[in-house]
């Protein structure tokens, strides 16, 4: 073996292991941006993404003619923003962190139905897919409905890398007047049983009248 071909191998040899390093430390880079350091220099993921709900603060939105109070994340997204927007819609949305892989938002989702578009919550609740339980509450003082699903998505969506996600969403309903208020909150499952507080939070502060 000829000497320029044994510098050869040698200088590919090198670039392969100086290419490896330098993609080792740019992945660590990103996870290191997505999962901050705790003070002890450990990394719990779910501890540190639960913290990303600060404190909360009351929102009055205006949907379908009724008047909607509740208490959501002063650091979470709401959508629409604007009170002449919230006017016009009927249905409010607020979005949080994203999962650790960057595919899916953590969201709740408020939206407001004539009563006639359904056979009643029973109704309502048969076009949730997924559906794996049950039960009977009560929100805003009137009697709801609520139901957990489980469904699995490919994510991120139309990507060649896309992996099986398990996606879990709880539905809530009740009628009040000539309207069905639906509620729906929705996650990564691996995210779903931490910010479901943020949830129950949510819905056990809700209070719905007609508007005035």
């Amino acid at each position: 073996m000829n000497k320029n071909r044994i510098f050869g191998i040698t200088l590919t040899v090198v670039f392969l292991i100086a290419a490896g390093v330098s993609i080792n430390v740019f992945a660590k880079g990103n996870i290191n941006a997505i999962i901050p350091e705790n003070a002890d220099g450990s990394r719990k993921v779910s501890q540190e993404r639960l913290e990303t709900v600060e404190n909360f603060i009351k929102k009055e939105i205006l949907l379908g003619g009724l008047n909607i109070k509740m208490e959501v994340p002063s650091n979470w997204i709401c959508s629409p923003l604007g009170t002449a927007a919230e006017k016009a819609a009927d249905s409010f949305s607020i979005t949080g962190p994203r999962n650790i892989d960057n595919t899916y938002t953590v969201s709740l989702r408020v939206k407001v139905y004539p009563a006639e578009k359904f056979d009643g919550i029973e109704n309502m609740m048969k076009s949730v897919s997924g559906k794996t339980d049950s039960r009977d509450v009560k929100i805003s003082g009137m009697p709801a409905k609520e139901v957990i699903a489980e469904n699995r998505a490919s994510l991120p969506l139309y990507s060649v890398r896309n992996k099986k996600t398990d996606i879990l969403t709880v539905c809530a309903g009740f009628e009040t007047g000539k309207n069905i208020v639906q509620i729906k909150y929705s996650a990564d499952k691996r995210d779903f049983y931490e910010y479901k507080k943020v949830y129950d939070k949510i819905v056990n502060s809700m209070e719905v009248s007609a508007d005035r």
